[in-house]
């Protein structure tokens, strides 16, 4: 159920990482993942939110000593202003669920 969870907020979760630590590897991402929440994610599943938040313009990737890394455009950095302001109400509807 975790990495269910995991997979639903992929997107702010990688969004979230990227503003913490720019320039940041599809490979540096899983790793994070995998050691803070100790889920394991598919690399395949990575890449295409990493594909989906580059194309809607929340995230930019360049390539540095043959590596893709990513950072949080200005778009991005608001869907995360938004998604924290949302945080409140989310973990509501969450409690709601499990009582």
């Amino acid at each position: 159920m975790q990495e269910r969870t995991v997979e639903s907020f992929l997107d702010f979760l990688i969004l979230a990482m990227l503003s913490k630590k720019p320039a940041t590897s599809a490979d540096d991402l899983l790793g994070c993942i995998h050691q803070k929440l100790k889920v394991s994610t598919n690399l395949g599943l990575l890449y295409s939110h990493l594909f989906y938040l580059e194309r809607e313009g929340l995230i930019q990737g360049a390539n540095i000593k043959n590596r893709k890394v990513y950072k949080v455009t200005a778009k991005g950095k608001q869907k995360i202003a938004i998604a924290r302001k949302l945080k409140n109400a989310t973990q509501w509807v969450i409690d709601q669920m499990l009582e």
